[in-house]
This record gives structure tokens, C-alpha cells and sequence, in this order.
């Protein structure tokens, strides 16, 4: 596991502005378990839980987020609960990109507008 947080704030004498930098990565890789079904037949990877709106529900946890739409078969806009850090509060809206194969699955950050 990878976990990268920094942050940065500056508020200037002359002016009321207040001006922050924040980064936050997180980088994780498991592997990801194939089932069968209960006859010992078929077996599921997790492309095809990845398939249904329910299984991209479930990876990006949309019950947490204040909004999730779809923007295209596999890139989807996510806004943020507000957080407030150092006197800022700020409503995070990324875009994310769920890519999956037979072995992974990979959330990729597009961008990220605060």
C-alpha cells in the first residue's frame, strides 16, 4: 500500500484571499477472487460484476457521495461531500474512469475540480 497526503495553505496580510494546495494519492493493488456458481459451473470474474450499474455502484461506493452520474460506458462524475480544512470548505467533483479485465479492476482519476 501507497498512501501519499500533503497539504499547503497561505492567506496573505495585504488581501483577504486565502489561496490552499492540497494532493492526496492512494495507491492499492489486491487480487481479486473468481466464483462459481453453486453448482461448480460457470465461473464469475469481476468484469461481469462490473458490467451492471449495481457492481459500478458498489466499487465507487456511491452511497457516500453527495451526486454519481454516468458521463460515458465507463467514466463517471462523482461530487464529494464539503469538507472543511483550514478555514476552506470545499466540495470536491471528480471524474473517474472504471477499467476491469478478467484479473483487476482499475479507478483512475481524470481530474478533480474543487
Amino acid at each position: 500500500k501507497k498512501i501519499d497526503l500533503k497539504g499547503k495553505a497561505v492567506a496573505s496580510l495585504n488581501s483577504n484571499s486565502k489561496r490552499a494546495s492540497l494532493f492526496a494519492a492512494k495507491k492499492e493493488r489486491i487480487r481479486l477472487p473468481t466464483y462459481s456458481d453453486d453448482f461448480g459451473g460457470k465461473k464469475y470474474h469481476i468484469s461481469e460484476f462490473l458490467s451492471h450499474p449495481s457492481g459500478i455502484a458498489a466499487v465507487l461506493n456511491t452511497k457516500a457521495l453527495e451526486s454519481f452520474q454516468s458521463l460515458d460506458a465507463n467514466t463517471y462524475r462523482c461530487e464529494l461531500p464539503k469538507l472543511q480544512f483550514l478555514n476552506f470548505e470545499a466540495a470536491p467533483l471528480l471524474d473517474l474512469r472504471v477499467t476491469s479485465t478478467d484479473e483487476d479492476c482499475l479507478v483512475e482519476m481524470l481530474s478533480c475540480k474543487v
